[in-house]
């Protein structure tokens, strides 16, 4: 006789324990895995590099969200193969000219500067000579700057200016507005 509490079959299991295997989200492990595995390399070096067992990465792989993930990943790499490919065969070209053009640029420029009627040519076309050598034109910025110091910073910066002026509101030891200070 079974007791009263004791159910007289086990539930059966569905279909959740494939599913519940399957990751919720894509973590950086799964991203690292998705990377190795589109460009090529062998489940079981990538299994041992990032700690899965093969089941795992085969409950990974099965899993919808990691597949629609890695074939966006794979037309991306596709993608980029065409391009890299696309510029082994027309981009040497095109940066082969442009090399050979820049000499003749920087004559023309110079040939401004040189001969140019105008005086602003001559003074755009010599800054631009610079600017393209790294000697860029200084920024002048102004700024209030306000600062709480301390009372030996104060006590330092009066000693340093001495007069007697003082630092904190510009007066002198007689208390007269000081205009050297402004």
């Amino acid at each position: 006789m079974q007791p009263e509490n004791t159910p007289t079959s086990l539930p059966k299991c569905e279909s959740s324990y494939h599913t519940a295997t399957h990751p919720k989200s894509i973590n950086s492990r799964h991203r690292a895995l998705m990377w190795r595995l589109a460009i090529g390399e062998k489940r079981e070096d990538v299994a041992k590099d990032l700690g899965f067992s093969m089941v795992r990465i085969s409950q990974i792989m099965q899993s919808e969200l990691f597949q629609s993930e890695l074939r966006e990943l794979q037309q991306m790499i596709g993608k980029q193969v065409a391009v890299d490919e696309s510029t082994k065969l027309h981009g040497n070209s095109v940066r082969e000219k442009l090399a050979s053009e820049a000499m003749a640029s920087l004559n023309m420029l110079v040939g401004l500067r040189d001969n140019a009627q105008s005086e602003r040519i001559k003074q755009l076309s010599a800054i631009e000579i610079l600017n393209k050598a790294g000697y860029k034109e200084c920024e002048r910025v102004e700024a209030d700057v306000h600062i709480d110091a301390s009372e030996g910073l104060i006590n330092a910066i009066q000693k340093a200016v001495g007069d007697g002026v003082s630092v904190l509101d510009g007066t002198n030891a007689g208390g007269e507005k000081d205009e050297s200070t402004k």
